[in-house]
């Protein structure tokens, strides 16, 4: 029986990989085969990846079960982070059902923080702690930093912590 193929799903990108499911019904004798190619969004040249896995049945979730066919996956990887991407699908049967699928998907940015954002300073200290939380007098301690406010980003400086254990006590939301 010939392929049928279902809709791809992207899965969540990371900085530097594209991954995608491909339900496809059919393919009994399981001939079928995808292969994928990608390129940056502009770029003329398309670049070989590897071909989706074929999943066997028993050996995934429930939800990711394909009744009467097979889950396809796979991943792009080595990619630059923040950055639009052509991802081109074919799905090869001898016995029929062949497909051509292209997505675009993006790879995520590194995370920064939010602008405006106060940054404060924190160096290992004893118990009393002190310190204001700038770079010239940072809080001397975990406990001390506690002095800081919600939306505060914590710079924690080289050393060792030893304020164990040490409870967060105050609610980090504005």
């Amino acid at each position: 029986r010939a392929a049928e193929p279902g809709e791809l799903q992207p899965e969540p990108a990371t900085l530097h990989s594209l991954g995608v499911r491909w339900p496809v019904k059919g393919d009994a004798n399981a001939d079928a085969v995808i292969s994928v190619q990608y390129r940056a969004s502009g770029e003329a040249a398309w670049r070989e990846g590897f071909p989706l896995f074929r999943t066997h049945p028993s050996m995934v979730s429930p939800e990711n079960r394909v009744p009467g066919g097979w889950l396809f996956a796979g991943s792009i990887v080595d990619l630059v982070p923040d950055t639009e991407y052509e991802v081109r699908f074919r799905l090869r049967d001898p016995d029929g059902g062949d497909a051509e699928r292209t997505l675009v998907m993006r790879t995520i940015a590194e995370p920064r923080e939010p602008a405006g954002m106060r940054v404060r300073h924190v160096v290992p200290g004893p118990d009393g702690g002190g310190g204001s939380g700038t770079g010239e007098d940072p809080f001397r301690g975990l406990k001390a930093a506690q002095a800081a406010a919600p939306g505060d980003l914590y710079l924690l400086h080289a050393g060792i912590y030893r304020e164990a254990p040490w409870t967060i006590d105050r609610h980090g939301a504005r």
